[in-house]
């Protein structure tokens, strides 16, 4: 992706995410806004999604937890 990238006219700037925690995504939407020169906008975006994570923590904090969860890609 960098070389072609860096074939472009434009030479756009390639950044690598590999987000393993639900932090690093967090933390992805920082340096995506930072990257587009708009790291005031990260703020508003992640304090919605840990407002809304919250809320969905809320919900399931009475529930049960599952021993076992396998997900197939």
């Amino acid at each position: 992706v960098a070389a072609l990238a860096s074939a472009l006219p434009s030479r756009p700037r390639v950044l690598n995410l590999e987000p393993r925690t639900l932090a690093d995504v967090l933390n992805n939407v920082r340096e995506v806004a930072t990257a587009m020169g708009h790291p005031e906008r990260a703020d508003e975006v992640v304090a919605g999604l840990e407002r809304r994570i919250a809320g969905v923590s809320d919900r399931v904090k009475a529930l049960a937890r599952p021993t076992v969860f396998v997900v197939e890609w």
